[in-house]
């Protein structure tokens, strides 16, 4: 019987070595391993979801030496809000900026603490205002490096009624980073705080060698009646990329003209080029009507969804 026990006792001790990776205390782990690579391993565990491992790895980071880490701290910070802690987010953000880092990092600390600010619940007034504030204050320390935080101040600011530098900020965006994921929610963001049709612009003459446009961003038909069909409809598009001035080129008769139109008037293109610089354009598209197509009964509230959907860029 004592034979029993012990070998027992054996088993789990022997399982629990070999658990210790996983477990094993924070001095423990950190003596092997060097600040960077804490840094990267917890930069890792981040992006595969593994956020309480994440924390204590950046923990350990923090603990390595006696040199100040503000790019712990910023670890924390993106692990807490991509947590759904973004109060933890806030604090740690700002304990690496305490740390008055190098300017590269200062701004980064800026930004992080902006985007934990927006992603608290409930977020009040004060929040807003601090997260403005850390938003512009990034783009003086170094305009080029967080052109991402022209796009969040954008948001922000068209957010709280100020459409028109909301409007400025993307576009300036959009000047230093033309294409991808945020380009085409600068795009929304412009063509959603306008409001309205831009000044008629005359196309580059006939026969010149354009680069023509083409949709981002295709909003659903808002119908009530499952009817199947396709409508052809003609539309100016702005250098913003903007739809102008639908019409019907080519329609169905009934009520998915005015449907068809109305869609289209939420449509985002990248803008025609001519000598690699935005032109107004003008272009036929046609939007499909089947059975089974999405009922869109909010139109505007779509549209908006869809772009802070993307909001604010990491």
């Amino acid at each position: 019987m004592q034979q029993c026990f012990s070998r027992a006792v054996s088993i789990v001790l022997a399982a629990g070595c070999l658990a210790v990776p996983w477990w094993v205390g924070d001095a423990a782990r950190a003596q092997d391993t060097t600040r960077p690579q804490l840094l990267a391993q917890g930069d890792q565990l981040l992006a595969q979801g593994q956020y309480r491992r994440a924390i204590s790895v950046f923990e350990d980071a923090t603990r390595l030496s006696d040199t100040a880490c503000a790019e712990c701290f910023l670890g924390l910070s993106r692990t807490y809000v991509a947590w759904g802690k973004a109060g933890k987010g806030v604090e740690t953000a700002r304990q690496a900026l305490q740390f008055n880092p190098p300017k590269p990092l200062l701004g980064r600390g800026y930004h992080q603490l902006g985007i934990a600010l927006l992603a608290q619940p409930g977020r009040g007034a004060d929040a807003v205002a601090e997260a403005e504030g850390a938003f512009r204050k990034a783009l003086e320390i170094d305009p080029a490096a967080w052109n991402v935080d022209r796009f969040n101040l954008a948001g922000l600011l068209l957010q709280t009624s100020h459409p028109d530098e909301a409007v400025a900020l993307a576009r300036e965006y959009l000047k230093n980073a033309p294409t991808g994921s945020t380009a085409i929610d600068a795009r929304m963001l412009i063509c959603y705080a306008r409001k309205g049709a831009a000044p008629a612009e005359a196309p580059p003459e006939a026969g010149a060698e354009i680069e023509p446009p083409h949709p981002l961003y295709r909003q659903a038909p808002a119908v009530r009646k499952k009817l199947q069909g396709s409508v052809l409809v003609q539309v100016g598009i702005d250098r913003d990329g903007c739809a102008v001035n639908p019409t019907v080129s080519g329609g169905m008769g009934n009520e998915l003209d005015g449907a068809a139109v109305e869609a289209v008037k939420r449509w985002v293109f990248q803008p025609a080029t001519f000598q690699g610089k935005p032109v107004a354009s003008d272009s036929i598209v046609s939007v499909n009507f089947t059975k089974d197509s999405e009922e869109i009964k909010d139109a505007a509230k779509a549209f908006r969804d869809r772009l802070f959907a993307g909001w604010p860029a990491q």
